[in-house]
């Protein structure tokens, strides 16, 4: 019997590439495409639903460590703007589960430096509502199209969507850098959910 050799170290991170480029090609395929790229407040998602929006910030003033709607972090060179949050029940095909409601957060990031810059579509963000933790959802960025991700060229903008399931009755939503991207004290974007 032939036994077969370990992979080498670069063959495991080249497989791992693929996978990850392989499930972010895959979302991009089936996200639809919002065609209202020019619109700030649309009133229904990409697929007829009636949603709910937010552009204002919480009534309190953000901690010193948080950072709301229309504010800006940078991280490594790239500086995000959350411009808009709002929620969706999907539709027939990619709906929440019963309880649960989809947050759609948008964003426009901004390449400030002289080289071309990756924004990560997976494991940017650390996300919390009402301090639980949740994990990245397909059908959530499916409910709002053009998933944030991809490269980005020098003085180059990129807009996007990073969304999530949580609870319906979820106030508060977080978005923490996860710590291969923290470089400053304002790590986080803290928002109020909509409701309704």
């Amino acid at each position: 019997m032939k036994q077969s050799k370990p992979l080498p170290k670069g063959a495991k991170v080249a497989i791992a590439l693929v996978v990850v480029i392989t499930v972010i090609a895959i979302i991009a395929v089936l996200a639809p495409d919002s065609g209202n790229a020019g619109q700030r407040e649309p009133a229904t998602d990409n697929n007829g639903q009636t949603i709910s929006t937010t552009t204002q910030t919480p009534a309190q003033a953000p901690a010193e460590d948080t950072i709301a709607v229309n504010q800006t972090i940078a991280v490594n060179g790239l500086s995000y703007t959350a411009t808009e949050i709002k929620r969706s029940k999907g539709a027939s095909l990619n709906s929440p589960a019963n309880g649960n409601v989809f947050i759609g957060v948008k964003f426009t990031v901004e390449n400030s430096t002289s080289e071309n810059k990756i924004v990560p579509a997976l494991g940017l963000f650390d996300t919390y509502a009402d301090n639980a933790k949740y994990l990245y959802s397909a059908n959530s960025l499916m409910a709002f199209g053009n998933p944030i991700g991809g490269d980005l060229a020098p003085g180059k903008q990129m807009v996007g969507w990073h969304a999530i399931e949580v609870p319906s009755d979820a106030k508060t939503l977080t978005l923490e850098f996860g710590l291969l991207y923290r470089d400053s004290a304002n790590n986080k974007f803290v928002f109020e959910i909509p409701q309704g």
